[in-house]
């Protein structure tokens, strides 16, 4: 089992920041190695991405719960299969500003997925500047 997280204070309002975070056709802007996201049920994406594998990078679709609750600016994702891959990226006020906080879990080790929040981190901050 492998968790992994990653946080940053961003200079942008939490409503501006939750308003392009939670709008799924941004989520290849700031995951990257997502190709395409599309909603296509009130609790499911539809997702392209493209993934390094030991033969080599391929694209492989697929499609995922997607879940924002009403209470929170948190959305909450995954997909089915061994792994239990899941994950969450929550917005919260600090004051003079917001913290992003992205999370995955996934029962298999995968090379590539800390660095992935970073650079997903990375472009959420670039795209809100």
């Amino acid at each position: 089992m492998h968790d992994y997280s990653s946080e940053r204070h961003l200079d942008v309002d939490a409503e501006r920041a939750w308003m392009y975070l939670s709008n799924v056709s941004n989520l290849p802007e700031y995951f990257s190695r997502m190709t395409s996201a599309e909603q296509v049920g009130p609790d499911e994406v539809h997702t392209t991405a493209r993934v390094e594998l030991p033969d080599g990078t391929r694209e492989v679709e697929g499609t995922a719960w997607f879940r924002r609750p009403d209470t929170e600016q948190v959305m909450e994702w995954g997909s089915e299969g061994d792994n239990n891959y899941h994950g969450r990226l929550a917005v919260t006020d600090d004051g003079d500003g917001c913290l992003v906080r992205v999370e995955i879990h996934t029962e298999s080790g995968h090379d590539g997925i800390e660095d992935g929040a970073e650079e997903t981190l990375d472009a959420i901050a670039a795209a809100l500047s």
